[in-house]
């Protein structure tokens, strides 16, 4: 692809921590757009939630599809960069959108726009205060281990 030269990425350790990291982000978002649409008032319970917003990031399936043709090919950068762009619109466009959608639909005298705005800030924030949580941890983890020598 004209990226640098190729290289391969570790297929299984790579992937295995990319699906973990990928399962909490959805989990965030599916968490983020339940109480945000809690919040308008807008009739949703969880299966329903799970199966539109599911429907919804289907086709970036074939993005992460393509995402691992990529990294089995060789092109780390081309890999690296369908991650990025699906992850972006999965976690942060997608939901802001669904709520967009619902809000109109079901309530049209509220401002839609700030509360769809609002969940992808709610995501962002909630994202942010995990992991920074969740590395902080790793690295109090790290210093203990490393003080023992």
């Amino acid at each position: 692809m004209g990226f640098g030269e190729p290289s391969s990425l570790p297929f299984f350790s790579v992937s295995s921590r990319l699906f973990l990291v990928s399962f909490i982000g959805i989990v965030i978002c599916l968490a983020s757009i339940f109480v945000m649409a809690k919040f308008m008032n807008l009739q949703l319970n969880v299966k329903r939630l799970i199966a539109q917003y599911g429907g919804l990031i289907t086709p970036f399936a074939a993005l992460n599809v393509l995402a691992i043709v990529f990294g089995l090919s060789g092109a780390v950068v081309m890999t690296i960069l369908t991650l990025g762009v699906s992850t972006t619109f999965v976690l942060t466009v997608i939901p802001a959108l669904f709520i967009y959608h619902h809000g109109l639909v079901f309530k049209e005298d509220r401002n839609v726009f700030y509360w769809s705005t609002g969940t992808s800030l709610l995501i962002m924030v909630v994202s942010y205060l995990f992991w920074n949580w969740f590395i902080s941890d790793m690295v109090d983890q790290i210093d203990s281990f490393l003080s023992f020598f």
